[in-house]
């Protein structure tokens, strides 16, 4: 990927957000569930980051993004998917630890999302919505639009690294008390 912008002539990347994830929940002892969502989630932003790490150029403070999960933050993990919230968790931990390694010349941060309506939501079943929306504070699902917003502020702002910003709704305070 990183190849092909360059051959488009843009020299310089700023910038990478990585957003990969997909929930699968499933048995604990589903070993095929547990690597199809340790390759999608986590070693997808691995590459990615390596990639930009040593391929991005720019004369500008760098930035990365990863999105992770509120059930990424350990004591939200859910039960039902372990394997989505280690994977998630794991983001969570590859975002401390590149920003550790690489600040002050790229700043890593985080967004953790509650429940994000996005397309796959759509198929589910309006008993299974409403159960999600009561578990969230503000009564409702998050706008894409709304983890967006923090994107941006997070791409404007030099002085916020290795930081994992929840965007949940208040999702954490049903699970905390």
């Amino acid at each position: 990927m990183f190849d092909a912008i360059n051959k488009k002539g843009y020299k310089v990347l700023d910038a990478l957000v990585n957003n990969a994830g997909e929930y699968a929940d499933g048995k604990f002892d589903n070993l095929d569930v547990w690597e199809g969502q340790i390759k999608n989630i986590f070693m997808s932003q691995v590459y990615m980051s390596n990639a930009f790490v040593k391929k991005g150029r720019s004369k500008n403070i760098r930035k990365i993004i990863n999105i992770s999960s509120v059930y990424g933050i350990p004591e939200m993990g859910n039960p039902d998917a372990p394997h989505y919230s280690a994977a998630k968790a794991a983001v969570v931990s590859l975002t401390m630890n590149l920003a550790k390694k690489y600040g002050p010349g790229i700043l890593v941060n985080a967004i953790a999302p509650g429940y994000v309506w996005t397309p796959p939501w759509k198929n589910t079943s309006k008993e299974e919505l409403k159960a999600c929306e009561d578990l969230v504070k503000i009564g409702r699902f998050i706008k894409p639009e709304e983890i967006a917003t923090m994107v941006v502020e997070l791409l404007n702002n030099d002085a916020i690294t290795g930081e994992v910003i929840r965007i949940d709704g208040g999702l954490h305070l049903t699970y905390v008390r």
